[in-house]
């Protein structure tokens, strides 16, 4: 769980506004549980790591989880903001490759 709270710790303030619909600095750890605890059949994970300065830091998660209504399920794609600006750089020089 430590992995994950730095994560959601470190995400830019307008991040956590789009992640979490509102202003939130630091997630409870009744949140933090549920992002953990995952059955990988109602609730899946998948969590992007590099290792900088001989640690592991989470820089990216993906979330699926169906809601108590089965016709509703919820996704969620997050990133750091330093991944983001490299995707963005490379999404761009591949742009024209893909259009052209």
């Amino acid at each position: 769980m430590k992995l994950e709270n730095d994560f959601i710790d470190h995400l830019s303030p307008q991040t956590k506004h789009y992640r979490f619909f509102g202003g939130v600095n630091h997630v409870s750890d009744k949140v933090l549980k549920a992002f953990c605890d995952v059955d990988g059949q109602n609730s899946k994970a998948f969590v992007a790591t590099e290792r900088i300065n001989g640690e592991e830091v989470e820089i990216g998660v993906c979330r699926y989880v169906v809601t108590q209504n089965p016709d509703i399920h919820e996704m969620a794609v997050t990133i750091t903001l330093i991944i983001r600006r490299k995707v963005q750089s490379k999404a761009l020089k591949i742009l024209p490759w893909k259009i052209g």
